[in-house]
């Protein structure tokens, strides 16, 4: 009688529990779970705070160039050949995808942080506000940087270059006056 109870129990686990292969051993799935009022209410607002808004959009530029980067160096390896303009908008549209999907923002000690993350591991949040801030970080950033992205995907620009040329350029693509190399001295 306890060994039917059990496998019935074990039954009911493996079927209505949201599993997946990897081919390394089952893991749970994400799935959403509605946000408590308590969550909700320490979401950074992004009009309260200047600091924080800052915050967002510094770590929203870091991660939407962490997935870029690769995702644009593994499909040029693939090809083994530069990518045309349409495969290389491709790859940059699905890495938006990847990045709208996969992250949110970590919670430390029930209360929601500007970092963030897509390790399912750790506690965080998604909602339809962060996946959209995302979204329209990686916009911005293909819009005015697709030709950084270009050198660092297909050149010499290192990860840390590109960073610092994106990310702490205040949001702002860099402008040259003509002679192409953007110091300004024309």
């Amino acid at each position: 009688r306890r060994v039917s109870l059990l496998t019935l129990a074990l039954a009911f686990v493996a079927f209505a529990a949201p599993w997946r292969t990897t081919g390394i051993g089952p893991s749970i799935l994400a799935t959403a779970v509605p946000m408590s009022r308590e969550t909700e209410a320490s979401l950074p607002g992004l009009e309260d705070d200047p600091l924080v808004r800052k915050a967002l959009k510094c770590n929203a530029c870091h991660v939407v160039l962490s997935e870029l980067l690769p995702a644009l160096r593994l499909a040029r390896a693939k090809k083994r050949r530069d990518l045309s303009p349409d495969e290389f908008i491709g790859v940059l549209e699905t890495g938006c995808r990847v990045v709208r999907a996969e992250y949110g923002l970590l919670m430390r000690h029930d209360k929601v942080t500007p970092v963030y993350s897509k390790r399912k591991e750790v506690s965080r949040t998604q909602g339809s506000w962060i996946s959209a801030y995302l979204g329209t970080t990686c916009g911005e950033i293909i819009q005015d940087y697709d030709e950084i992205l270009k050198e660092a995907a297909f050149g010499d620009l290192a990860m840390n270059d590109l960073n610092a040329a994106v990310c702490q350029a205040g949001g702002k693509p860099k402008q040259t006056n003509g002679d192409g190399d953007g110091d300004g001295d024309g």
